[in-house]
């Protein structure tokens, strides 16, 4: 309701003075329904209540989309990202929507944390096994300002986050990787 509002709000005459209230009220309302989100999304996955929902899609079609994503994003940084896979083509039984949400959460963690003029990197490995299962890497690079060896064995826990002092970039909850964690054990993948 509030979101709603404000965008109805932003139809008025206002001064500039009201209409950085305005922005104001909208950019806390999406910090609180993204809150609101991670923490429903963690009581779900906790639960056990939060089911998969997997469909055929192209594997190929999916990094496209999430580099459409991310490259705008980056761009907005002056942050280069680039991304390749190596592998043939799959049309892989999944959960879009979560696997998607992996990538996206750490990609976006990727480029939050590399300064104007850095990089992030995506590649994907797509190997198929002797049984014909297929196995896909993805390894992200990027070359931001990194975390602490102590706060590594910490990444994964909730509400846990590196306070790097003097980077400014102390933003979010502290749910992202944990979310990120849960999302890929529920896949039967693993994260390091």
């Amino acid at each position: 309701a509030i979101i709603g509002y404000s965008g109805l709000l932003e139809k008025c005459n206002l001064n500039d003075e009201e209409r950085r209230y305005l922005n104001n009220i909208k950019v806390s309302g999406r910090q609180l329904m993204s809150l609101l989100n991670s923490v429903l999304s963690m009581t779900r996955i906790e639960s056990g209540k939060l089911k998969l929902e997997k469909e055929s899609h192209d594997l190929y079609e999916i990094f496209d989309d999430i580099n459409i994503i991310i490259k705008e994003r980056a761009d907005e940084k002056n942050v280069s990202f680039s991304y390749e896979t190596q592998g043939s083509d799959y049309t892989l039984f999944l959960d879009r929507a979560k696997y998607t949400e992996v990538l996206l959460n750490i990609l976006s963690n990727a480029v939050k944390y590399t300064d104007k003029g850095g990089r992030v990197v995506m590649r994907n490995y797509i190997i198929s096994n002797a049984d014909g299962a297929v196995t896909v890497k993805s390894v992200i690079e990027d070359n931001g300002v990194g975390m602490s060896p102590s706060f590594l064995t910490h990444i994964f826990d909730s509400f846990e986050r590196e306070s790097l002092p003097g980077t400014g970039k102390e933003d979010g909850y502290g749910l992202g990787m944990s979310i990120t964690k849960a999302l890929v054990s529920l896949m039967g993948g693993e994260i390091n």
